[in-house]
């Protein structure tokens, strides 16, 4: 996460063949525990156009917590 912020270089490089990865699978949802992560996932999925929901674990079990009761 703040790798991509004191290397942006180095991090689009490596992000790269993460966001090809993830778009062959064709899943609409990412799951990431890691704050800055989730937001160097969304800015790569957003570029590319890509819509795809990209969600912190955190928020997930909240709203899974939310439905069950």
């Amino acid at each position: 996460g703040l790798y991509s912020m004191l290397h942006p270089a180095e991090s689009k490089k490596l992000l790269e063949p993460k966001l090809d990865a993830f778009e062959a699978t064709g899943a609409e949802l990412l799951i990431t525990a890691n704050p800055g992560c989730q937001m160097q996932w969304r800015a790569g999925l957003s570029a590319r156009g890509h819509d795809a929901n990209v969600a912190h674990i955190a928020t997930l079990m909240a709203e899974a917590t939310a439905r069950s009761r």
